[in-house]
């Protein structure tokens, strides 16, 4: 994880989502971001990444895993 994801989660009073890497960043078709929580069992992560429109917005969910 990036330091600003480690500072943000450490804010945190729940789950928060974190983007990566937006659409049209160095020219990215694909928009990703992180879903992060603290339990009892450590930290958990999701990465979601998303298509990115002809206007450069995010569009529909692409896929979604744990790592």
């Amino acid at each position: 994880m990036q330091k600003r994801e480690w500072e943000a989660l450490l804010k945190a009073a729940g789950p928060i989502e974190v983007l990566e890497w937006p659409c049209g960043d160095h020219g990215s078709e694909i928009e990703s971001d992180l879903e992060l929580s603290a339990t009892d069992e450590g930290i958990q992560a999701i990465r979601r990444e998303f298509e990115c429109t002809e206007t450069g917005n995010r569009g529909r969910l692409l896929r979604e895993h744990m790592i």
